[in-house]
């Protein structure tokens, strides 16, 4: 359920200032995208976005964990783990959907849910915004393939390792 309105904390720091993805973001332009969302706390288990979805929604990650879970045979594995300061799904920022993968709550969850339809207008009326948001997600999404190419080669060691053990 939401909570707690947007807005500057009690020393005047804008709550998105934490997140990676609006740090070059001006006080004046956070304070018109806080106005788009709202805080929701999830719980350990809760998902944030399923594989298959087509996310109408972003989630800027203020307290809590939340894994990425890809399929893996006939099960799951987590290709990776965010925290408070990233936000997700990391391509919805960039409009591509995330169709393989889910991300789920592995701890209680504290973000701020920005609906993508207000950030599209958002960004079409103000350049900073569009141009920060446009180096951020470039740079969010090669970090997070980077920890998902190192995730899965450690995965296909052990089970090659297990494999081997087993003949």
């Amino acid at each position: 359920a939401p909570v707690a309105a947007p807005g500057p904390n009690a020393e005047g720091d804008h709550l998105l200032k934490a997140i990676r993805l609006f740090r070059g973001i001006g006080d004046q332009k956070l304070a018109a995208l806080e106005t788009l969302g709202h805080r929701q706390v999830f719980s350990l288990g809760d998902v944030l976005v399923a594989r298959g979805a087509r996310p109408d929604c972003a989630y800027a990650i203020l307290q809590g964990s939340v894994a990425c879970r890809i399929p893996a045979g006939t099960d799951e594995t987590e290709a990776a783990r965010i925290g408070p300061g990233s936000t997700l799904p990391p391509l919805a920022l960039a409009r591509v959907p995330l169709t393989e993968a889910t991300w789920i709550a592995v701890t209680q969850v504290e973000a701020f849910v920005i609906p993508l339809k207000g950030l599209d207008e958002l960004v079409k009326r103000e350049p900073e915004i569009r141009a920060s948001l446009q180096e951020a997600v470039l740079t969010e999404v090669v970090e997070l393939y980077l920890g998902v190419i190192g995730r899965t080669g450690s995965a296909l060691a052990e089970t090659q390792r297990q494999w081997e053990r087993r003949r």
